[in-house]
């Protein structure tokens, strides 16, 4: 595999006689005339960085124009002399990442030591290239009030990004939005050029980021929503390039601290029994600081930040009661062990409840209420610490090679405390617990004075994962004399989980422990070369991912008990009296087990391409690129997994050979995706820019559900259901057999069957958009666009093997109506496709820019929607239901519009100022002017989804219903990522 990957390295860098190196950094360039409009050539251009004081300087050619390569963001001057004119200059503008930015500087008759200011010099077109896409700056980043300070948040103020439900879970998932309709798993996270997506199958560190970055720390980052440059792949969502800051030639520094605690919140909307907030206690604390190792030559850079967390709010369960644990039911009870039936309201005597019970019982702490549910009221107490830090190290080998390294590193540990406290206590996730490591370093080698080459290498670990409580402590059969389960200190200690139905569980939480520890390898590198009017270049990725995976479950058992024995024959249900009864005649109606099973994954991909930035005349502008991807299959490194083979009805393991062997999946090799656009300027002021790429989803985050090493036989999950009567009829107390868990028990019929085709193809998607942008005053720019993308072969959980329903007068069993009656489930493909107008306005300059979207057209048609987290779906056709995400609101909606102005004092402190107007309509037809400060805007919102209900989101009155219609109309401002009308909701199968 490492010969195959120097190969292919080798090919691509041949294959670059010219590319433009961009990663984190940016393109200036421009033109160079006299005051008649003729071209200037031979004039020596000089670049110069206002907080290092580096040069770079070249000569336009004889068409006037000039370019510098592999610029680092930040302030720069440039300036042009020729001999008989004067020098022409602009002293400070502002490079963005990944910008393509022009200076055209206009040279006068005069002396060399005269210098001429050039005014309007920098163009807030996007004149030069095709993407499309928003430049969050440093202000931006820490002057916008941030809940939680992590700067992926203000990727929102993109148009056509949605946060995503799992940024409400808990804990919250950093990093999770859709842009344009796409999973939030599609996004691609770059910082310093390298890969920092968190490869982990379900996200176990809770966030989508290996390195979450401080905001005080990153200089900038830039979100591309669609027609990218074709340097970037790897999945089809947005791409968030960011650039964590650097040292210069002056020491800098910051401190902060963030509170929030009850004293300083509000009540809220509902007034708390008793008039008592709930208790929450946050401090956020940190410093950066960097400065010069040598003058003009080396920099450091570092950070630190640390975050405290202790919230304290009511929680309600449903524990037996007193009387309940004594035995004194208001109804008749049965022992199906010994044949007794028990009376009513007359205490079971002990001996007749079993140790086990009597133990688990007399370990719950009393209720709080005489009520047989919501009984026991707890004011639960969480905790969230979490540190990180970043050392940068920055120099100027020679005048023709720089360098850079980073080291990153984060520690999270929170605890959730069981709602039910004590021995028998359960639920909650226990310890939850995140380790991130990042070692980034980059090398750039200026060839010529119009080529470049430069390396990057990235190493990312991450160990995540959650622990119950009780782990390593003692185990059931120390505790209760219970045979059977292991007694790995990894797995065992403490109750296993009791489910009583109509009662809160008991116990530890049965998914629990789990955890993923991907550790990825990531060189690339880019090689660079202006010819004329061509700025072509190339590169090449390679991705080499290792994840060790736990990721099944009830590792220490699980037992089920639903008042079947207990209650008499002609009984009423009674949930209460008959499911506690059967627990404490240790009557379970199931019991689960499964072994204990890591998977070591494997994943290699190999990335290159080829683009040419085509400067055809002064007005067109073509962005023409060819990418190639080629990513394996994922393999288990051990050979421990199995793929169903629908022609000979058997599950196939993994083989040594080639990877179509191994991974038991043909690899996907027609992966060619070409990336198109340009930008044509039909006058000075207005500018038409478009285009379209397709775009490959390499990476599926759906926790187990595609991972074939969690089939049999090398995955045994045995799920034992239990009759009166039946024969082997085993209670609580005798435990699990021995060997229940054997490969040799291996049963299809009683397993879920993970099913991925052979044949099955890489998911991709085709983007598309139409824009026009106007400058309507200075450093202000109006961006009408249309953007649209689809979907094709995305990953789909179903049961493909399904059964087919029973005809009015049939009662055929379940499993002699599927397709294969050999085998039990099977759980690809799908297609989303999505269309909609995008409006944005926006003010550059020294302001905060503002965003206004109004309104949005959308246009959505069978859609998987964000079926890529392990939800199956029981519908036929599943491929053919509509798109979920986006739901249109219950007749009402509203266009409004918003004016953000920033005012600067002679000092350059900014204060913020709003003017804002809503007209809505439906129900609420109103219209109002409302005038607020800056920092009071952020409208908090809250996401809340079950199965069996329309989604909901808090806020203004504003609710979701679930419509399958395949026309949606969005009336909306977005301005800080607040949105109003026919938004979207997104479900949290992300």
């Amino acid at each position: 595999m490492c010969r195959t990957a120097l190969r292919t390295w080798v090919v691509f860098l041949v294959l670059t006689c010219m590319c433009l190196a961009q990663f984190d950094t940016a393109v200036v360039l421009g033109t160079v005339r006299d005051s008649s409009d003729s071209p200037a050539p031979g004039a020596a251009v000089t670049l110069t960085s206002i907080e290092t004081g580096i040069k770079s300087v070249t000569k336009s050619d004889e068409t006037g124009s000039y370019q510098f390569l592999n610029v680092r963001i930040g302030t720069y001057r440039v300036s042009a002399e020729l001999a008989g004119f004067a020098t022409a200059a602009v002293d400070s503008f502002a490079v963005r990442v990944n910008a393509r930015q022009r200076v055209d500087l206009v040279l006068k008759v005069g002396a060399v030591s005269e210098t001429v200011q050039v005014t309007d010099a920098v163009k807030a077109l996007e004149t030069d290239s095709s993407d499309r896409g928003q430049v969050i700056g440093s202000k931006q980043i820490v002057e916008l009030p941030l809940n939680g300070r992590n700067y992926s948040e203000l990727a929102l103020l993109t148009t056509g990004v949605r946060r995503s439900a799992y940024a409400f879970a808990n804990p919250p998932r950093e990093g999770s939005f859709n842009a344009n309709g796409q999973r939030s798993t599609f996004n691609n996270f770059l910082l310093d050029g390298v890969d920092n997506n968190a490869y982990g199958t379900s996200n176990q560190g809770f966030s989508n980021q290996v390195v979450q970055a401080s905001p005080d720390t990153v200089a900038e980052f830039k979100v591309v929503t669609n027609n990218m440059s074709a340097e970037y792949g790897r999945t089809s969502g947005a791409v968030i390039n960011a650039s964590m800051k650097s040292g210069t030639n002056e020491f800098h520094g910051s401190a902060w601290e963030f509170v929030r605690n009850t004293r300083l919140n509000a009540v809220g909307y509902f007034k708390p029994v008793g008039n008592v907030k709930p208790v929450l206690q946050r401090n956020q604390y940190g410093f950066t600081f960097g400065g010069p190792i040598a003058k003009n030559r080396a920099f450091f850079f570092t950070d630190y930040e640390g975050f405290r967390e202790l919230q304290k709010f009511p929680s309600f369960s449903s524990i037996p009661t007193l009387n309940d644990r004594a035995g004194i039911f208001d109804k008749p009870v049965r022992n199906v062990i010994t044949g007794d039936v028990l009376p009513a309201n007359t205490p079971i005597p002990p001996s007749r409840i079993t140790p086990f019970a009597r133990t688990v019982l007399a370990n719950l702490p009393a209720p709080t209420s005489l009520a047989r549910a919501n009984n026991f009221n707890l004011l639960r107490r969480d905790k969230n610490n979490n540190d990180k830090m970043n050392v940068k190290l920055d120099g100027q080998i020679n005048s023709r090679m720089t360098a850079f390294a980073r080291l990153s590193h984060r520690k999270g540990n929170i605890f959730q405390q069981p709602d039910i406290p004590g021995p028998s206590g359960g639920g909650g996730n226990g310890f939850v617990r995140a380790l991130n490591q990042q070692i980034a370093m980059g090398f750039t080698y200026t060839v010529t004075p119009t080529s470049l080459l430069e390396i990057r290498m990235g190493i990312s670990k991450t160990r995540a994962g959650k622990e119950p409580f009780g782990l390593g402590g003692p185990s059931m059969q120390a505790l209760f004399g219970i045979s059977g389960l292991s007694e790995d200190p990894r797995l065992s200690g403490g109750l296993t989980n009791q489910n009583i139905n109509g009662y809160t569980g008991l116990g530890r939480q049965a998914t629990n422990p789990q955890w993923q520890h991907p550790f990825l390898y990531n060189p690339r590198v880019n090689y660079s070369r202006v010819m004329g009017k061509h700025s072509l270049k190339a590169g090449y990725e390679y991705q080499r991912i290792h994840t060790e995976v736990q990721d099944v479950n009830p590792l220490y058992g699980l037992d089920t008990y639903d008042g079947q024995f207990s209650r008499p024959v002609g009984g009423a249900a009674d949930n209460a009296t008959y499911n506690l009864a059967d627990f404490m005649f240790g009557q379970r109606a199931s019991y689960s087990l499964v072994n204990f099973f890591v998977a070591q994954y494997r994943q290699v991909m190999n990335f290159g391409y080829v683009q040419d930035d085509f400067k055809l005349n002064s007005k067109l502008t073509l962005n023409l690129g060819a990418r190639y991807e080629y990513a394996t299959p994922q393999w288990e490194s051990g050979l421990k997994l199995s793929n169903f083979d629908p022609f000979t009805n058997k599950l196939i393991p993994g083989a040594n050979g080639s990877i179509a062997d191994r991974a038991q999946v043909n690899p996907d090799r027609n992966n060619f995706a070409p990336r198109v656009g340009f930008a044509y300027s039909l006058n000075a002021k207005t500018v038409v820019r478009g285009g379209y790429g397709i775009s490959y989803v390499h990476f599926n985050r759906a926790g187990g559900g595609n991972l074939l090493a969690i089939n049999g036989p090398q995955v045994v999950i045995a799920a034992i259901s239990q009759t009166a009567g039946q024969a082997g009829f085993r209670p609580t107390e005798q435990g699990y057999p021995a060997g229940l868990t054997d490969p040799a028990r291996f049963d299809p019929i009683r397993s879920n069957i993970s099913y991925m085709p052979r044949d099955t193809r890489t998911g991709y998607v085709q983007n598309w958009f139409l824009s026009v942008q106007r400058e309507v005053a200075r450093n202000t720019v109006v961006d009408l666009a249309y953007v649209g993308n689809r979907s094709n072969k995305l990953l789909l959980f179903a049961d493909f093997n399904q059964a087919r329903p029973n005809a009015p007068t049939e009662d055929t069993a379940l499993q002699l109506r599927r397709p294969n009656q050999s085998f039990g489930p099977d759980h690809a493909r799908g297609k989303l496709r999505l269309g909609e107008l995008q409006r944005a306005a926006s003010q550059g300059g020294a302001a905060v820019r503002g965003r206004i979207l109004c309104p949005e057209l959308v246009y959505l048609l069978e859609g998987p929607g964000q079926r890529g987290a392990g939800a199956r779906r029981p519908e036929q056709q599943q491929w053919r239901e509509r798109a979920e995400f986006l739901q249109p609101r219950r007749g009402e909606g509203s266009i409004r519009v918003r004016s953000d102005v920033q005012q600067h004092d002679e000092s350059g402190v900014a204060g913020a100022h709003r003017k804002e107007a809503e007209v809505c309509v439906g129900h609420a037809r109103r219209a109002r002017w409302r005038d607020r400060r800056l920092a009071n805007q952020r409208h908090s919102q809250h996401v809340e989804r079950r199965t069996d209900q329309p989604a909901l989101q808090s806020g203004r009155g504003v609710s979701g219903f679930k419509h399958r219609v395949g026309l949606a109309r969005r009336h909306l401002v977005q301005a800080e990522c607040e949105r109003t009308g026919g938004d979207s909701v997104a479900k949290p199968h992300d």
